[in-house]
């Protein structure tokens, strides 16, 4: 299953910003951190969240149409 993790650098809110690097780290991929955003970082730079989840998207091969 495909993972994208997106943080703001100034979320505060439990241990988010200890605890995603670690998930991270473990899950093989990187987590993406949005300069600037806190805990909704989607409204704190939508921006750049968008930007992170289409980078992500593109990432994700196109599901075999004879599958269908």
């Amino acid at each position: 299953m495909p993972l994208c993790l997106i943080r703001g650098a100034q979320d505060r809110t439990g241990n988010i910003a200890s605890a995603m690097p670690r998930w991270a780290e473990n899950e093989g991929i990187e987590e993406v951190v949005i300069p600037g955003a806190g805990h909704i970082a989607n409204q704190d730079d939508p921006q750049a969240v968008n930007e992170a989840i289409d980078a992500f998207l593109r990432t994700i091969p196109a599901p075999n149409q004879a599958q269908r």
